[in-house]
């Protein structure tokens, strides 16, 4: 569990992260003047970075007791759930760099995934793009890059984010870049938004978006073969339009509005199926949304 930015006022609200690989769950904690609230927060995408700042001691001691405990109650909120998500994945599994995409502005009755660039796991795997299938759902291909390859990427996406201005472009409709790696036993993030957009910036913030870009840009020219997922996330998105008649005729849908398939029972979608139809089912209309699972993702916990 890991705090980004923790205000040691007399009002605390933060959020907490909770496991690793594409999606988290979150709790938000609100602590004001003792009085902790503690609630779920499945949207939360944060980063864990200490705090600079210094406070004086006593002040530090009396509200450090009062976030610990709520860190505490927060870990048993999210262990007695259904969900078996603290558990952390094999170190094999573990997401040492990766880049991402999200946010701007979806369009009406879509998840809004996030786009996933390419993920570097602890025992070399390389994970990245590969079109969509025959369904316009994404695929992905997986490389296997040596110890020194893994080594020098991780520094290079190092050197091209640690303490580099990307500047900021005025624009609310292109979501943010994300990079995470982890150098010299500390995990660092760093979000820029409008990536590939250069308005209003400065020379060497251009030239430092035009490098994280290239760099972002070579691990999709890296061979490898397809990547075959073990599930896929499924999400059942209601729609209120009486004008959606067609029935969903292919495997039984999880019961809730997210939920998994096996890769067994994406096979036998019916060949019609494009990513987001329209279909009724059980009495429920809905777009359907469908993304395969990569390692160490255990899915519906984030986009």
């Amino acid at each position: 569990i890991g705090i980004k930015h923790l205000e040691l006022g007399p009002t605390i609200e933060q959020h907490v992260q909770v496991g690793e690989g594409g999606g988290v769950i979150g709790v938000v904690l609100h602590v004001d003047q003792g009085a902790v609230e503690i609630k779920q927060d499945r949207s939360c995408h944060c980063a864990i970075v200490p705090h600079r700042r210094a406070f004086r001691a006593a002040t530090a001691y009396r509200q450090g007791m009062r976030v610990a405990l709520a860190l505490l109650a927060a870990a048993a909120l999210v262990g007695g759930s259904a969900t078996p998500a603290l558990a952390s994945p094999p170190r094999a599994d573990r997401v040492v760099a990766g880049a991402w995409t999200a946010g701007g502005y979806p369009l009406p009755m879509n998840p809004n995934y996030r786009t996933v660039h390419f993920r570097l796991y602890a025992d070399g795997r390389l994970v990245s793009p590969n079109g969509v299938d025959v369904h316009e759902v994404p695929s992905y291909r997986v490389a296997h890059l040596s110890s020194s390859d893994t080594h020098a990427l991780r520094d290079q996406l190092h050197r091209a984010t640690s303490n580099v201005d990307f500047g900021f472009v005025p624009v609310a409709d292109v979501g943010y870049t994300y990079v995470r790696v982890a150098h010299d036993g500390r995990t660092a993030y760093t979000s820029i938004n409008a990536l590939t957009m250069t308005y209003g910036l400065t020379r060497s913030q251009r030239e430092a978006r035009k490098r994280l870009s290239a760099l972002i840009d070579s691990t999709a020219d890296v061979s490898g073969r397809a990547f075959q997922p073990e599930s896929y996330e499924v999400r059942r998105i209601a729609a209120d339009d009486p004008t959606i008649q067609l029935e969903w005729t292919g495997p039984d849908l999880p019961a809730t509005s997210c939920g998994l398939i096996a890769a067994d029972a994406y096979a036998d979608f019916p060949t019609t199926y494009r990513q987001g139809n329209s279909y009724t089912w059980r009495g429920e209309a809905f777009t359907l949304w469908l993304r395969p699972l990569l390692p160490g993702e255990t899915g519906c916990r984030g986009l």
